[in-house]
């Protein structure tokens, strides 16, 4: 079992686990809630992503998806997975959240190996419910041709988005899992691409079921997606194929792992009333799906809720559900 507090313990690991108790001391709400016009069913709060990233329009979709059916949908942009668990557990206007299955996984794994820090906020973790499970999302690695595996990236430096994102502590939890150290560097986007393009990073990570858009480019032909594959089988890292042609210039499919992508919310079983909106969004929801594949991004085409009980049995059920 490893000790993710002993002195000895490898570099990455301590920053990782230094990054999540930051992140859970409750800190003054980094935005003012918009005034807005009150509809019949009431206001939902949800952080989603970068403004730029898939994560952001899906929830305007929601947001154009509650205004048919009576609810104000506010949508906050987020640093990525990571920032989103936290602030649901610190600030009690977050009523939903995009999450990666692997967050609240990896969070729980850790503090059940320890009573050490952490021990305090395991009473805040533990009230972190799942709305709804939605889709999966790949865990992609751009990297030049001749690193063919995670073991050929040991010690190296990959650039994962923001320390508060899902890629990063996906990454981090891949290295502990694997016994495969990492240097995780914060970059994203065309500052990725160019220190890729430099040598300033080995690769470039993210967890997403879209392609790198920076990494698209024709310059990027010189590099390639690194397969992944798990020695030790985990269930929240499901066996996958990226398909080919996801890149302009990816040949042929690529082994990797999947991770699902929640809908998670905090346990609000003693607080009737915002139990009650979220229970009528959810019915709302789950009777009107098709609006949201027929009008909103292709991933909610893969949104069961048909199958969607028996997959939320996988995870801690939110109470303020009707199925």
């Amino acid at each position: 079992m490893v000790n993710l507090f002993a002195v000895n313990s490898h570099p990455a690991i301590r920053f990782l686990w230094l990054w999540v108790l930051l992140l859970v001391v409750p800190t003054p709400p980094s935005f003012a809630a918009k005034e807005s016009v009150a509809l019949r069913n009431g206001q939902v709060v949800l952080v989603t992503g970068d403004k730029d990233g898939i994560h952001y329009r899906l929830g305007e979709d929601l947001q154009k998806f509650g205004q048919l059916h009576g609810f104000d949908v506010v949508v906050k942009s987020s640093l990525g997975s990571l920032d989103n668990l936290m602030s649901i557990v610190n600030d009690d206007r977050i009523n939903i959240a995009f999450v990666q299955a692997d967050v609240p996984s990896w969070i729980s794994q850790r503090l059940n190996q320890s009573d050490r820090p952490g021990s305090d906020i395991r009473k805040y973790l533990v009230k972190v419910r799942t709305y709804y499970p939605l889709f999966d999302e790949w865990v992609q690695i751009v990297a030049r041709k001749k690193l063919n595996s995670l073991a050929d990236l040991k010690e190296g430096k990959i650039a994962v988005d923001s320390h508060k994102s899902g890629t990063f502590l996906t990454m981090g939890n891949l290295s502990l899992k694997e016994k495969i150290p990492f240097d995780l560097v914060a970059a994203s986007g065309s500052e990725a691409l160019e220190k890729l393009l430099s040598g300033e990073v080995d690769a470039v990570a993210s967890v997403s079921s879209d392609p790198i858009v920076t990494l698209n480019a024709p310059q990027s032909a010189d590099f390639h997606l690194v397969p992944i594959i798990l020695t030790q089988a985990d269930p929240v890292y499901v066996p996958t194929e990226i398909p080919v042609g996801t890149y302009a210039w990816q040949k042929e499919p690529v082994k990797t792992v999947s991770v699902k992508i929640l809908l998670a919310s905090y346990d609000y079983s003693q607080d009737m009333d915002i139990c009650q909106r979220l229970t009528r969004f959810s019915d709302v929801l789950r009777k009107n799906v098709n609006w949201l594949r027929t009008h909103g991004q292709r991933q909610w085409k893969q949104v069961d809720f048909d199958a969607v009980e028996a997959e939320g049995k996988k995870f801690l059920r939110s109470h303020c559900l009707s199925y």
